[in-house]
C-alpha cells in the first residue's frame, strides 16, 4: 500500500528493486511499465556484445547499422576496453557480418545475450 520513488542511473539496481519503472528523456516520460515489459517492448531480439581494443571510429560503428538484421549499434567505453553493443532483430545471426565489418580492430570476447534493462533504457532515451 506504499509507493517509494527511487531515482537511479543504475539499471541493474532498478531491475532488481523496482516493480514498475518510468523512463524520462528531456523531462518527458517516454515509457513506463515493469522491467520485463520495458525489456520486451524495446529490445525484442538479442544483443551481440563485442569487446574491442582501440581502432573504433564513428563511421565504423555507423556502418554496422547497415548490416542486415542489425537494429542499432553503439559503443560502451569501459576503461581501456570498448564494447560494441549491437541490437539484433529476432532470429537474425549477425555475428560473422559484424566481425567482418570490424576489419583490423582487435577483438576480445564476443557474446550473444538476452537484452538487459540497460539495453532497453539506452534505446528509449536515444529514440
Amino acid at each position: 500500500g506504499k509507493t517509494i520513488l527511487l531515482t537511479t542511473h543504475y539499471m541493474f539496481e532498478a531491475d532488481e528493486l523496482c516493480d514498475r519503472l518510468a523512463v524520462i528523456r528531456k523531462g518527458e516520460f517516454v515509457a513506463e511499465g515493469t522491467p520485463a515489459e520495458l525489456k520486451a517492448r524495446v529490445s525484442a531480439g538479442s544483443v551481440l556484445e563485442v569487446e574491442t581494443f582501440g581502432g573504433l571510429t564513428e563511421g565504423l560503428v555507423d556502418a554496422l547499422t547497415s548490416v542486415a538484421g542489425v537494429r542499432s549499434a553503439s559503443v560502451d567505453v569501459r576503461g581501456q576496453a570498448e564494447s560494441v553493443i549491437v541490437q539484433v532483430q529476432p532470429g537474425a545471426d549477425v555475428t560473422a557480418a559484424v566481425l567482418g565489418r570490424l576489419g583490423d580492430v582487435r577483438v576480445g570476447r564476443v557474446v550473444n545475450r538476452e537484452p538487459t534493462l540497460e539495453d532497453a533504457y539506452v534505446e528509449l532515451v536515444q529514440s
